[in-house]
């Protein structure tokens, strides 16, 4: 067969490479490598076309019976004689390829023992697939796992145009962050899921297809199963088909489809009528409910303390040893001590600290302001301005596109020593990335090493509970502590990066402590009928030792007395009748509502002395003329040194009635 197209090639007498070819010696090595790529460049030729509209595949080695069940796409072909190989074959004959060792004879020897041929045919065969307009999800495609989810992407029309949209959004490959390509990937592969579990109900499926009015029931059925599995996927599987809608409107407006367009904008009404209520809410009620009675795992304030101390000791420690030895080891060390250090002071997600490019480092401008905003600022504050640094990198959405690192003293001196010594202990140059790993073009991973540092932390309680997202809960609970302004409240989930409402609604976390202890009591004093005792104040200025004590147990309350008790205490507060027109309680009635109304309160009452009522009125007198809005701790611990029988509460309680008209002295 190879002779007779060899004979055939030479009556093409007019054509260059025929040319070539006819000058060369009869039999000679060179005429017969020519002969060769030029019969392998028209068998790729057929098999492009195979591959897009079916037909016989052609192979470079001749099938055994063994292997005639292969299917056209387990093949790739080899990048230097574009024949076609098993994929898991092609590296042997790559390796021995004789058009590969006569084109690499000028190459350097270690590059060439450095390829992949695998990933090198596959962007061969995929540049060759797609039209001009799909060619920019060739990379996409190289770094997909092959499998049933795969094929499906690289035939279906309408994921093929949404992955091209989704990698064109990503920008140029020198802006796109490391994992971005990953997420149009991880889109797609689900998309490509839905197309699967279609093909038991519907032949040949696609996923043009099922984005038709009569098809929109089986797509809720199937978002439904598959978000049984992971509540969120039904969401996120709704957001994805809304920007395939768009894709197939764009297409059939292209084409000049007028029935593709209709059927999309059918289902589109659909999807917008009914999608939430059948998917989302379902999705979303299940994960709430999975999440009820669960502790929320945050951190614990001496755990981040130790951390932070070891992390310290790691910086100076591999510093030195960098500084003296270059060793590769121990600036691999001191890189993940200082990403693991800058991750526990930010609070910020992981990718947006080991994604930092050395180049912002190196280029971040000398942070300056207006003379007016800097009057503005506290002594500390100013203070912190000069101490510490600021870099500005890649945010995770749109909308907050900066992630603000801010760069303490030692962690500023680690990162100039970690850029110093890129060179000397082996970083590629072409990696961008200031925590590199060695000989490599990608970053280190910041979840490991945060996980490899928390073992060798001795001391920590709950290691576990220290993660990137469990940080970010961590200062968003704590920060309610702080009685923070509304501009304030603010900077910090901008810090973060997100909005107010997500810092609220999914990071700050009603802490189990509050419910049990000011909550608690708040209900309380609901409870008691005390609450008019706080009438025309705010929630903000009432103190926690004006709330009352909890009541005794249930067990030891008389309900039946205790409500002759309410009866005879309101009759005797309307008009003041005489004592001829009630019946008095009996003495033993009477002894018994004395316990319940001494064991209620705690001890026996003691009378308000003129002296102290005096001392009260003179030294809150701001509080009690409204010109003070609030009495603090500090103030009733000095006037407890002069009324030293009374406690904080019964002053505070005293001060409230005084305020009210309702103290007699």
């Amino acid at each position: 067969m190879h002779s007779k197209i060899s004979r055939h090639l030479l009556t093409h007498k007019n054509e260059l490479k025929i040319m070539e070819i006819q000058m060369l010696p009869k039999k000679s090595k060179k005429r017969g490598m020519l002969f060769l790529e030029l019969i392998n460049e028209g068998n790729y030729k057929h098999n492009i076309e195979v591959l897009k509209n079916g037909g016989i595949f052609i192979t470079a080695r001749r099938e055994s019976p063994d292997s005639l069940n292969h299917s056209p796409d387990e093949y790739l072909p080899c990048e230097f004689c574009k024949g076609f190989f098993l994929k898991n074959l092609l590296w042997h004959h790559a390796k021995t390829c004789k058009l590969g060792s006569i084109k690499n004879d000028e190459d350097d020897e270690d590059e060439k023992l450095g390829k992949s041929f695998v990933r090198k045919g596959r962007t061969l065969l995929y540049g060759s697939l797609f039209d001009e307009n799909e060619s920019n999800i060739t990379h996409l495609l190289e770094r997909m796992n092959d499998g049933e989810e795969k094929e499906i992407i690289k035939k279906d029309l309408i994921i093929k145009n949404f992955a091209s949209i989704q990698v064109q959004a990503l920008g140029e490959e020198r802006i796109q962050k490391k994992n971005d390509m990953h997420r149009v990937s991880s889109n797609c592969r689900t998309l490509a899921r839905l197309v699967m579990m279609a093909r038991k109900d519907i032949p040949l499926p696609s996923l043009n297809k099922l984005l038709s009015p009569e098809h929109f029931d089986k797509i809720v059925k199937y978002a439904s199963q598959l978000s049984s599995e992971v509540p969120s996927l039904g969401p996120r599987l709704g957001h994805l088909i809304d920007h395939c809608i768009m894709v197939k409107n764009g297409y059939a407006v292209r084409k000049n489809d007028e029935t593709m367009l209709n059927a999309s904008k059918n289902f589109k009404h659909l999807f917008d009528s009914e999608w939430g209520y059948r998917v989302n809410a379902p999705s979303r009620k299940r994960k709430r409910v999975a999440n009820l009675n669960k502790p929320s795992k945050i951190p614990s304030t001496s755990d981040l303390v130790k951390f932070r101390d070891f992390l310290i000791f790691e910086m100076k420690e591999s510093e030195q040893i960098v500084e003296s030895t270059q060793d590769h080891l121990a600036w691999n060390r001191l890189a993940k001590a200082t990403m693991c250090r800058l991750i526990l002071f930010n609070k910020r997600r992981v990718a947006e600290v080991e994604d930092l490019p050395v180049e912002d480092f190196q280029k971040r401008p000398k942070w300056t302001s207006t003379e007016e905003f800097e009057e503005s600022l506290t002594d500390m504050e100013k203070t912190f301005a000069k101490r510490m640094d600021l870099v500005e990198g890649f945010g995770k959405s749109k909308k907050n596109m900066k992630a603000y690192i801010l760069l303490t003293p030692d962690s500023k001196r680690a990162l100039e020593v970690l850029t110093r010594y890129r060179s000397a202990v082996g970083v590629c140059p072409t990696n961008k990335y200031m925590f590199a790993r060695l000989h490599a073009n990608t970053p280190l991973s910041g979840t490991t090493a945060m996980k490899e540092l928390l073992g060798k932390c001795e001391g920590l309680k709950n290691p576990e509970n220290i993660t990137s997202t469990s940080l970010r809960k961590y200062i968003a609970t704590v920060s309610q502590i702080l009685d923070m302004t509304q501009g304030e409240l603010k900077l910090l989930p901008k810090h973060l990066g997100h909005d107010v409402k997500t810092h609220k609604e999914y990071y700050q976390l009603s802490s189990s402590v509050l419910e049990l202890s000011k909550v608690a009591r708040m209900l309380y004093a609901v409870e008691n009928g005390q609450v008019n005792a706080w009438a025309g104040k705010k929630m903000k200025d009432i103190q926690l030792e004006e709330l009352p004590e909890p009541l005794p147990k249930d067990d030891d309350i008389d309900y039946e007395l205790a409500q002759k008790e309410d009866q005879s205490s309101s009759t005797a507060d309307t008009s003041k009748p005489s004592c001829s027109d009630h019946e008095q309680p009996s003495n033993s009635d009477s002894e018994q509502l004395q316990y319940i109304r001494s064991k209620g309160k705690r001890g026996t009452k003691r009378q308000w002395t003129k002296e102290e009522t005096d001392c009260l009125r003179k030294k809150f007198k701001g509080y009690l003329s409204g010109i003070q809005k609030s009495v603090h701790q500090s103030e009733l611990k000095e006037a407890q040194k002069i009324c030293s029988t009374r406690t904080l509460p019964q002053l505070r309680a005293k001060l409230n009635n005084i305020k009210l008209g309702k103290s007699n002295c």
